[in-house]
């Protein structure tokens, strides 16, 4: 997971969403009168504990735009978890120059593929064009790659993500944000990403090594939760998007793009879908 960078770049409270960390600390306790449009909860990693608010700024919303906050939720889940391996005597391998993993199928929901085009088309020209051609090449070779048909019974769904997996990999695709085995955007980098935490040899995240990653246990996947909730609002079933894809799916489906939501409900559900991965909450 190679970085240029290891931080959320965004400024979150010019967007319809805001995730305070320690609230009490920021704002004297006064934080639900200050912002009555907000949901306070918290998340655990082992014996580490982050206290956080979600702050509604607006009136509605795509679902595209909670991905700013589902990115620094993510970050924060990934500290803890971090941290506490650190304290247990492991080290995270992941540091920059080590793009091992780059060339794994990603997925994404439609909330971060519709977000992650909004990205892209703001950059500048200079930038956003290689990028642009570099999926244009990525959606070009897996056209031509038809995916294996898998009918396997749901109780072996590993087998089946491991049979698209081995597809994925046989056509040594690298990620088109990679630049000089950097990624070149590794603020707005997709939650598989972002959870992908090894403390073994980065040699273990090549798919040609034979060897065996040992990633960190992560107590939320950010990511899963994000798919969870776009199909659950948009009345889709298991959608994932590949990497690659986005630009051409995003556009075959740009309505679903603009939808807005009242803001309240699109907190909620976020908050909701939370709760449902952390026992202490639910």
């Amino acid at each position: 997971m190679s970085a240029s960078s290891n931080t959320t770049n965004y400024n979150l409270k010019e967007l319809p969403f805001e995730l305070v960390e320690n609230p009490t600390q920021q704002n004297g306790g006064d934080n639900d009168a200050a912002h009555p449009a907000s949901w306070n909860f918290h998340v655990d990693s082992g014996n580490k504990t982050a206290h956080l608010t979600l702050i509604a700024n607006n009136d509605e919303a795509c679902l595209s735009d909670l991905i700013p906050v589902a990115h620094q939720l993510c970050d924060i889940i990934n500290r803890l978890a971090g941290q506490n391996e650190i304290e247990n005597g492991a080290e995270i391998s992941c540091k920059k120059g080590c793009a091992s993993c780059c060339s794994y199928m990603v997925s994404l929901s439609s909330a971060e593929a519709f977000f992650l085009q909004k990205h892209i088309l703001s950059l500048p020209a200079e930038k956003r064009k290689p990028i642009l051609h570099s999926f244009l090449l990525a959606a070009r070779k897996i056209a031509a790659n038809r995916m294996p048909l898998v009918n396997i019974p749901a109780k072996n769904e590993s087998q089946s993500l491991k049979s698209i997996s081995r597809w994925y990999q046989k056509m040594n695709i690298k990620c088109p944000f990679m630049k000089e085995n950097t990624c070149s955007q590794y603020h707005a980098r997709p939650l598989v990403c972002r959870e992908h935490l090894v403390t073994s040899s980065p040699k273990a995240c090549c798919p040609s090594s034979g060897m065996l990653s040992s990633t960190v246990e992560l107590p939320i996947s950010t990511a899963e939760l994000l798919m969870e909730l776009s199909n659950l609002l948009e009345l889709t079933r298991d959608e994932a998007i590949i990497l690659p894809l986005a630009m051409v799916w995003c556009n075959s489906n740009a309505q679903r793009g603009v939808q807005k939501y009242p803001t309240a409900l699109l907190a909620e559900q976020f908050i909701k879908a939370i709760s449902a991965k952390t026992p202490a909450m639910a």
